[in-house]
């Protein structure tokens, strides 16, 4: 007569006092936002006969045994707060019975433990142009682990609006997060820049892993009215008929001014050369008239 293995429902008082039956112990490890079917393992180094059953510490249910190889897998979705560490026990069925017992040490971390996170991910400053090099601009400040500040502070990227820009602009204190400036910044060069700083933990021998956060600073340049204007010509030289009538157009004079807002508007007036008052300038247009 052929005996089917089955899973035996053991006190396990006795299997506790029983240490001769249980011939291995495993351990594993495994983060709470692995999905449904990720393998952690066998409990077995060795591959044997029998028949893998769970019977007891599989808390909710949370992991699986093939019953052939004794790979330990997860059967529902983890979490760390509800459950850390699960000891689960796993008899090993042969034909006339309990062959061995297998105790797998579970520890579940958590996915979100050791991130940093920035207080802001997303900043807009303004900055004026040409500000000395070092001026505080902006601080991206964060922390992990319930406000752990032991991170260590980085540029992941720096790009202007233009795209053209080669000088880095900005620089960031490596333990405070204070960003700064670092070379004297141009607003009719550049007028916006988009600034990604990282916050990376410090690896240590109990925690190897460095897990990084990002926050992104969008700085505007802000006009400063440093510029003059400029004519397109310095110098314009026309005819005019003695006898044209009043309000004939001599010549338009354009000028522009690199600056922005009203900073850049031009204004017109003859400052010399029409003591007779025979021109007039339009202050806006900078059309020049016959006057009288």
């Amino acid at each position: 007569m052929i005996v089917i293995p089955k899973c035996f429902r053991v006190d396990f008082l006795s299997l506790i006092t029983a240490d001769k039956y249980i011939t291995v112990s495993r351990s594993f490890s495994v983060v709470d936002n692995v999905e449904v079917g990720t393998v952690l393992g066998p409990v077995e180094r060795a591959t044997t006969s029998g028949y893998y059953c769970i019977v007891h510490g599989n808390t909710f249910g949370s992991f699986g045994v093939n019953h052939t190889s004794g790979v330990l897998y997860v059967a529902l979705p983890l979490s760390f707060d509800d459950c850390p560490s699960y000891s689960i026990h796993i008899e090993v069925v042969g034909s006339l019975g309990v062959l061995r017992y297998v105790v797998a040490n579970v520890s579940v971390t958590n996915a979100e433990v050791g991130v940093p996170a920035f207080e802001t991910e997303l900043l807009s400053v303004d900055v004026r142009e040409n500000v000395p090099i070092g001026i505080f601009i902006a601080r991206l400040a964060a922390s992990y682990d319930g406000g752990k500040t032991d991170l260590e502070y980085s540029i992941v990227s720096e790009t202007p609006n233009n795209g053209t820009f080669h000088t880095r602009l900005f620089t960031v204190e490596t333990r405070t997060g204070y960003v700064r400036t670092a070379a004297n910044i141009d607003r009719e060069a550049v007028q916006q820049i988009t600034v990604v700083v990282a916050a990376t933990t410090t690896a240590t021998t109990a925690s190897p892993r460095r897990r990084k956060s990002t926050a992104t600073l969008v700085v505007t340049v802000v006009d400063v009215n440093d510029h003059s204007p400029v004519f397109a010509a310095s110098a314009a030289s026309v005819h005019v008929k003695e006898d044209v009538e009043e309000g004939f157009v001599v010549a338009t004079l354009v000028a522009t001014d690199a600056d922005a807002g009203d900073n850049g508007r031009v204004t017109y007036c003859i400052v010399s050369g029409n003591e007779k008052g025979h021109f007039a300038i339009d202050g806006k247009s900078g059309t020049m008239e016959h006057g009288l």
